[in-house]
This record gives C-alpha cells, structure tokens and sequence, in this order.
C-alpha cells in the first residue's frame, strides 16, 4: 500500500481486535469488567447458585429474617446489637471484623439487588429516598412470598427427592446389579455349561454365576 513504510510489522494501532460479538459469552455473562489494565475482564461467578434448584427451610427463612433486620439497622444501631450479643464479645478482634464485612456486603448486596429490579421494572428516576423504600418494601414483599411459596412446595420438593433417592437405592444397592451385556454374549452364556475334565479324571461341570 503506499504510503505505508515496507518494515514487516503490522501498523501500531488504540483500536480494539474486532471479535465475534457471541465470543466473550460462550460460557455465559460470567465476566465482568477488571480495573488491571493487563487483565480488562475478570470472572464473575456466584458457586454454587448456578442451576441450583433450592427449597429454603424454615429455619433458613428464619436465619434469613435476623439478617434482615441487621441489614435495616445503622451502623451504630449495629454495633449496639453486637455489644448487647454474649458470643460477640468473646470473638477475638478479627473475627468481629470479618463478622461485620458480612454484615456489610449482605446490606450492599441486598441494596444493589433491588435497585437492579427496579430498573429491569422501569423505575429509572427514583430519587434516593424513593430508592430506600423501594427496597424496604421490595425485600419485604419478596421474602413474604418466598416464606408462602416454601411452606406451599416444601412437601412437595421432600416427596420429589424421596421418590428420587429411592430409585437410585433400587438402581445401585443389588450387589448383582451390573450394565447389560451385549446380546450375542447374552445368547452364549445361555447355553448349556460344557463338562471339563478335572484334575481326577472326572467330568465336573463349570461353575456359573448367581442369578
């Protein structure tokens, strides 16, 4: 091309390498960006949620309802609650530390969830005091329905796995249970057993495996 000195390198260039646009998503939207210049895109992915069908227990519900009620708390509100729980106390100084980064990234966690909904709803001016409401009632309103639709499934799912679980006992507890063998080794084993002669001189049958 003139214009272009021959030097046998490709030209120097800001403009990103033109992908497939379905390329970066083979395996799902499990990347999200990174702030590493070396590395622009880093993994994204919450184990063990993929794909995971899931029945909460009641006590999880309930576990789940303490955790709610932290989430809704100040900080100092926070810190009281703590200073008023024994175990809290007896924790050492790291503990207590990680203990509220937990406490910290569920209230983040359940913030960033309902603001989520409420764009992928259409709600995309709330102003922020809105946006503090709107995820008292959206959490509110969700667990409520999550706590009715567990109670109403919950014998259902129990029946379903039982049901399930009872199978593969049956499948695999018969210490005979074995894969099929193919029908022409089927048809051979059949056959009536040929006599051997013995270290005796005597005809004794070969032995053939339990049905």
């Amino acid at each position: 091309m003139q214009g272009q000195p021959a030097t046998g390198k490709a030209p120097v260039t800001n403009a990103a390498t033109a992908v497939p646009p379905d390329s970066f998503n083979r395996y799902g939207k499990i990347w999200v960006p990174s702030d590493d210049a070396a590395h622009p895109i880093k993994l994204n992915v919450q184990f063990p949620g993929v794909g995971d069908m899931k029945i909460p227990s009641q006590a999880e519900l309930n576990e789940r309802d303490k955790l709610e009620q932290l989430a809704t708390l100040s900080d100092a509100d926070i810190h009281k609650q703590l200073d008023a729980w024994p175990p809290y106390s007896k924790m050492k100084l790291g503990d207590q530390g990680q203990l509220l980064q937990r406490i910290q990234a569920f209230k983040d966690l359940r913030a960033r969830v309902a603001l989520q909904k409420a764009r992928d709803m259409g709600l995309l001016t709330l102003l922020p005091d809105q946006q503090a409401r709107f995820e008292q009632e959206y959490w509110d309103k969700q667990l409520q329905m999550e706590r009715t639709l567990a109670k109403q499934f919950e014998p259902v799912w129990k029946a379903a796995q039982q049901k399930m679980e009872g199978d593969l006992y049956r499948e695999f507890s018969s210490p005979t249970q074995g894969p099929q063998a193919p029908k022409a080794a089927t048809a051979q084993q059949d056959k009536p057993a040929a006599s051997t002669p013995s270290s005796t001189g005597t005809n004794q049958p070969v032995a053939q495996s339990p049905h």
